[in-house]
């Protein structure tokens, strides 16, 4: 699993989620940012993160990396969600960009937004270079990608 720390406030609270997931034994990936990518790395505890330059708890950068050929599901956070896979985020694209090269190895891994109801809106405007979101997770359950 691939998931993130919340920004207080602004972002869904899947600390449980994430503190469940590491109860299971599974593994669990959190992001490191350099400030233009995105880099995922292991986390064993969610007590153990170091706070970044962006003000971010982050794995060490010592953990392990993700490997790019291993399937995963992925938790994305964003400003703004639309039905049809479409997500805004801070404004870097490092998300896309990460999940755009990913994308680029045939595999199995899903990416899901992660939203407050009030998040979803009717279309987010998308460029060339963002990438869309296989589903959407709220506080009302999943909804899966429209494909039109």
């Amino acid at each position: 699993v691939c998931g993130f720390m919340p920004l207080k406030r602004t972002e869904a609270d899947i600390r449980p989620f994430l503190e469940e997931v590491l109860k299971r034994s599974q593994r669990l990936f959190l992001p490191t940012f350099d400030g233009h990518s995105v880099t995922m790395r292991q986390a064993t505890h969610l007590t153990d993160l170091t706070v970044s330059r962006f003000y971010i708890p982050e794995p060490a950068p010592d953990a392990p990396l993700l490997d790019p050929q291993e399937n995963v599901i992925a938790l994305l956070p964003g400003r703004a969600f639309d039905p049809e896979g479409g997500r805004t985020g801070r404004g870097n694209g490092a998300y896309d960009r990460w999940v755009l090269e990913r994308r680029k190895t045939p595999s199995h891994s899903k990416y899901y937004g992660i939203a407050l109801a009030c998040q979803i809106v009717q279309n987010v405007p998308m460029a060339e270079h963002d990438a869309l979101l296989d589903g959407l997770i709220t506080e009302r359950g999943l909804m899966e990608r429209k494909i039109n």
